[in-house]
């Protein structure tokens, strides 16, 4: 019988850095509820602001980025989290090459009905 649990190392399968304004990404589990996407970026990269349909989670798992939502900004070195909710404007920047987890809580909305 199949067990239901799934480990990830999110390091060993966070893309390469790519160069210039390309963002690497990948989609490293998609489950009930949440999927989950490794970005890696090379110092200096920048995600311009955007929102995101549901609410999220980052972590930064390697590196250092700064995070801003609606204006503030947030030191996010490794092993820190933040959340935002679905719909609020946010933006990243990479202090350094840098490895972080999103997490996009697709199932929020549906728990709360």
């Amino acid at each position: 019988m199949p067990h239901p649990e799934t480990i990830l190392d999110p390091l060993d399968l966070a893309p390469a850095a790519k160069n210039g304004d390309y963002l690497a990404a990948k989609r490293v589990l998609d489950v009930d509820g949440a999927t989950i996407v490794a970005f890696t970026f090379a110092k200096g990269q920048v995600l311009t602001d955007h929102h995101a349909p549901h609410p999220i989670t980052v972590q930064t798992i390697s590196g250092d980025v700064a995070f801003r939502v609606e204006g503030r900004d947030y030191a996010l070195p490794t092993g820190r989290v933040i959340h935002v909710p679905e719909g609020v404007i946010h933006s990243v920047y990479a202090n350094a090459d840098s490895t972080f987890l999103l997490t996009l809580h697709t199932g929020a909305a549906d728990a709360a009905k």
